[in-house]
């Protein structure tokens, strides 16, 4: 009797090509996906807080956190509420970030917002 063998799964060239073309194409919508959710929570604080790029600060910007993303910077925890109960279902995506592997595409899309307008601190 021969002993039993767990067969290798040994993936072709073309498999891998394959994968790694998905995986590029999912990122490239993914961050289109951010950027616009980004780009219209951008537009919504600029008609309820003209300026407010001015008071966020970018090195310690956090997506996943309640206290240094966006808007816990602009009117921290207590106010967070009252802004995303004001807020569309568009514009409240640039600022949900729950998925903390999607945390490092939010902030460099809320880092490329900020620094793409004119006024800075």
């Amino acid at each position: 009797m021969t002993p039993y063998r767990i067969a290798q799964f040994e993936p072709q060239k073309d498999q891998k090509g394959f994968l790694a073309r998905w995986w590029y194409k999912r990122r490239q919508r993914l961050e289109a996906k951010i950027n616009k959710n980004v780009a219209t929570s951008a537009k919504f604080l600029d008609r309820m807080r003209p300026g407010w790029q001015r008071w966020v600060i970018t090195e310690t910007l956090d997506p996943t956190s309640g206290f240094h993303d966006v808007l816990g910077q602009l009117c921290g925890a207590a106010e967070r509420g009252k802004w995303l109960g004001a807020l569309g279902r568009e514009a409240w995506a640039g600022f949900s970030c729950v998925l903390p592997w999607r945390a490092k595409y939010y902030r460099a899309a809320w880092i490329r917002e900020i620094e793409s307008r004119p006024t800075r601190r």
